[in-house]
């Protein structure tokens, strides 16, 4: 058979002979085999592949640097977020987001979802159109007219049973009711796949004061004009 044979018959033979310690490390291999599977589709879904929208390469992360401070990337606050909507030229849309827990339904029978607040740009900017309904408008955007849901297709299908006469209905998130007026496709998602409905952030003139100039709790993403570049976006932020 060759030497080769000899050699896996051997290992064969020791590893039978030492059961305990062969099942040690087949079951180690198989653990660290899981850990860098999932690893790497962590880094492949968030670094490597190309976002699942229009032009992807035009949409840039913002964020503040503070090197003196030896911070070199942060996340923003509202009035960053406003300056940069007066002051830059490069961005064709720029959009303000976070990602907290959202707690829904009706008192007895509620539950925690992921959830998404976002300016009423993001899905302008990301070039998103819903399955059903509509997205943000800016309107959506305005104190006292923010009460508004978008559904994942998810949250559609559990919650109303994919039902299409949803729109129009209310959704109680942290005991405020909320119209539906939209559901997003199945295959759309923005960096975290867990996101199960959206709502549109309305700041006061509180938020946007300078006070609140370093209350850093918001990601920002831009899209690029056609012929704007990174550096040139770099030099007006």
């Amino acid at each position: 058979m060759g030497p080769w044979f000899n050699d896996v018959r051997f290992g064969a033979r020791s590893l039978w002979k030492n059961k305990g310690y062969a099942a040690t490390a087949i079951a180690t291999l198989a653990v660290c085999i899981a850990v860098n599977t999932a690893i790497f589709g962590v880094v492949y879904s968030v670094v490597l592949r190309p976002l699942p929208f229009p032009e992807p390469d035009r949409i840039l992360l913002i964020y503040n640097s503070y090197p003196g401070a030896g911070v070199e990337r942060a996340s923003n606050g509202v009035p960053d977020y406003y300056d940069r909507l007066a002051h830059t030229t490069v961005f064709e849309e720029q959009a303000l987001y976070s990602t907290p827990n959202l707690t829904i339904g009706e008192a007895g029978s509620v539950q925690q979802v992921r959830g998404m607040g976002v300016t009423p740009s993001f899905f302008r900017l990301l070039r998103a159109k819903p399955r059903l309904g509509r997205i943000f408008s800016e309107e959506d955007g305005t104190v006292g007219k923010e009460r508004k849901a978008i559904l994942s297709y998810r949250l559609w299908q559990e919650l109303y049973g994919a039902d299409e006469s949803v729109l129009g209905r209310e959704i109680r998130i942290y005991g405020n009711l909320y119209t539906i007026v939209g559901v997003m496709p199945r295959d759309f998602v923005y960096l975290d796949p867990e996101v199960r409905l959206y709502r549109p952030f309305a700041f006061s003139p509180e938020y946007k004061a300078d006070d609140r100039r370093h209350s850093n709790g918001w990601e920002m993403i831009g899209r690029l004009r056609p012929g704007a570049t990174v550096q040139q976006a770099d030099s007006q932020i």
